[in-house]
């Protein structure tokens, strides 16, 4: 959570982020977002994400993101705290 982040003294950050937009969505779609975490180290990880339209399953959205983590008060990066590690591991 954002203020057990702000306890801890950091915060994550998207440092990378790619969006490839296949299709448009329309009114009345029933959408189903997907994520999962992939490359998982102590240096961050990457989360993909995909969005389908339900009615046809059509791929609409893929998208990567690298997450890493920072101070707050310097905004140097630095390792994943051990207890967010264990959770986004746990995740997988």
């Amino acid at each position: 959570s954002a203020p057990r982040a702000a306890e801890i003294g950091g915060c994550l950050w998207a440092n990378r982020c790619r969006i490839e937009y296949k299709q448009a969505a329309r009114a009345g779609d029933v959408l189903q977002v997907k994520t999962w975490i992939t490359d998982l180290d102590e240096g961050g990880f990457t989360r993909c994400y995909t969005i389908t339209r339900k009615g046809d399953a059509e791929i609409l959205v893929h998208a990567i993101t690298s997450w890493g983590w920072i101070t707050l008060e310097n905004r140097e990066t630095r390792p994943l705290p051990p207890e967010l590690f264990a959770a986004l591991e746990q995740s997988r």
